[in-house]
């Protein structure tokens, strides 16, 4: 799809419409840091920055140490998968170097991307496949950027033992996960899944998520079974299967406990 431009006075047009709408979003949360592979981007208008803010709930773009690409490069946000939510904050540049707060943003097109208040903050939730401007309003500082949301086309998994301060070390795999575990190995093991493109790029979003293990006297459920990293707990030879739904998707683990 075509990427397009508003000009000023087109963007003060687009301001009043979706005004009328009542589609005014206060973003607040667990805003990322300004590194820009964490998804900062300045504005197309270039008045102010927009950055990406995690879901709530099973998003893998607010892994610790995510080993895939994670920022488009057309627009310097992450794409979004369909169905998940999210939020976008805005700051013009003004205000920034006053040290004031941050501004409110709008979606350009409601069918693509829809209001969300399901989660503590208001945000977004995406609804289908496309290029969709987001708004930012402050101050007479209005600006804009665009994001892509794009279908899930497959998950992939990875594996490791808990590490301290909470960050995932393992690498994902290609898609499904079979592991062979001695009986010396370590009493917990971590796993995480993701939602790929089909050319491996991750996306990002709050997906519903859901595990569950076909033996939990083998590999036990030893954490929140709806986030996209699960901690397990293995306790006797045998063998379980890991099963996960994330989203539309759904995918296994087969482990093996013991030699």
């Amino acid at each position: 799809m075509a990427r397009f431009t508003i000009t000023s006075s087109r963007l003060l047009t687009t301001l009043g419409l979706l005004s009328a709408l009542g589609a005014l979003v206060t973003l607040t949360g667990c805003k990322k840091t300004d590194d820009p592979t964490h998804g900062v981007q300045p504005g197309e208008l270039g008045r102010g920055k927009f950055s990406y803010v995690c879901g709530h709930g099973a998003d893998a773009q607010c892994n610790d140490n995510a080993d895939i690409p994670i920022v488009d490069p057309s627009t310097n946000l992450p794409n979004v998968a369909v169905g998940s939510t999210f939020s976008v904050a805005y700051k013009s540049n003004a205000d920034e170097a006053k040290g004031a707060g941050t501004g409110i943003t709008q979606s350009g097109d409601l069918d693509l991307l829809a209001i969300d208040t399901s989660g503590a903050a208001p945000g977004y939730q995406a609804k289908r496949v496309g290029f969709v401007a987001v708004l930012g309003i402050w101050s007479g500082n209005e600006d804009l950027v665009h994001l892509k949301i794009v279908d899930v086309d497959h998950l992939e998994f990875a594996n490791t033992e808990p590490t301290g301060g909470g960050s995932f070390k393992g690498k994902v795999t290609v898609p499904g996960l079979d592991l062979t575990l001695s009986s010396s190995s370590a009493a917990s093991m971590l796993f995480r899944v993701v939602p790929l493109t089909k050319d491996r790029r991750l996306l990002a979003g709050a997906l519903t998520c859901k595990w569950t293990t076909s033996d939990p006297t083998v590999l036990a459920i030893d954490g929140d079974d709806t986030q996209n990293i699960l901690k397990t707990k293995l306790l006797k030879t045998g063998v379980a299967k890991l099963h996960v739904t994330l989203g539309a998707k759904s995918g296994d683990v087969t482990v093996t406990v013991g030699t």
